[in-house]
């Protein structure tokens, strides 16, 4: 196929989603920021891109939610549309040779389906070991509602589908209606026991078997990238380190 399908007169791209992660230093990395890094790579690659008119031609892309800063993810989406269609193994080889570490090109498949999921899985790591899921669980449902920096409130209770402890980590099944819902940076001081040292999304419309099976503690060297950037701040924790 020489071009972009046309429908009607106009020009249809052929649409394919990008299953990524982002880690490591990267998760420092804002959301326009990660964008552009993305626009470079497909710039790079020398894929047929499906441009957007206008006085500043840029590839036509969709992006789903935008992570917290200094949250790790397994699990994001981005879709991309190019002129025609192509097989999604070279899309993924072109692409991957083009990003830096942190960034890791898991899948490549047809559409365009950014929509955020309904349900979340995540995974917190303390400094401590945590008390028993039960116990963590009585602390959520006697926090009542709460109410995040945008002023809207929710409950806690209804947002954790499920549980998981083992020695430091916690594992949340987070309800997430239309991609809003309670975020587990704003679940965690509900717990009562100190702040995470790394917050990282497992997967996007996860079920209870996402958080199952043995836990595995992450390297340190992870949990200092998500502590805070040489010589800067510490992320997500005050005072001393």
């Amino acid at each position: 196929m020489d071009g972009a399908v046309k429908r009607g007169g106009q020009e249809e791209p052929a649409w394919y989603c990008l299953d990524y992660e982002k880690t490591g230093r990267l998760i420092y990395l804002s959301h326009l920021d990660l964008l552009s890094l993305w626009e470079r790579a497909f710039r790079r690659s020398g894929l047929p891109l499906f441009w957007r008119r206008g006085f500043r031609p840029r590839p036509r892309l969709s992006a789903g939610p935008a992570l917290p800063l200094g949250v790790a993810s397994r699990a994001e989406v981005l879709a991309l549309a190019l002129v025609r269609p192509l097989a999604c193994d070279e899309i993924r080889e072109r692409l991957a040779r083009q990003l830096p570490v942190g960034i890791v090109l898991r899948r490549v498949r047809p559409g365009r389906d950014v929509a955020p999921p309904d349900r979340q899985a995540w995974r917190l790591l303390f400094p401590r070991p945590l008390p028993r899921a039960g116990e963590l669980r009585a602390r959520i449902e006697a926090a009542g509602p709460v109410q995040d920096r945008r002023g809207r409130r929710h409950d806690p209770a209804a947002a954790v589908l499920d549980l998981r402890v083992a020695g430091r980590e916690l594992r949340l099944l987070l309800a997430t209606p239309g991609g809003r819902g309670l975020r587990p940076d704003g679940l965690a001081p509900l717990l009562g026991v100190g702040r995470p040292e790394m917050i990282e999304k497992m997967a996007a419309g996860g079920r209870s078997e996402d958080i199952q099976g043995n836990t595995k503690e992450t390297d340190d060297t992870q949990i200092a990238d998500q502590r805070g950037r040489p010589g800067g701040t510490p992320h997500r924790r005050r005072g001393k380190r």
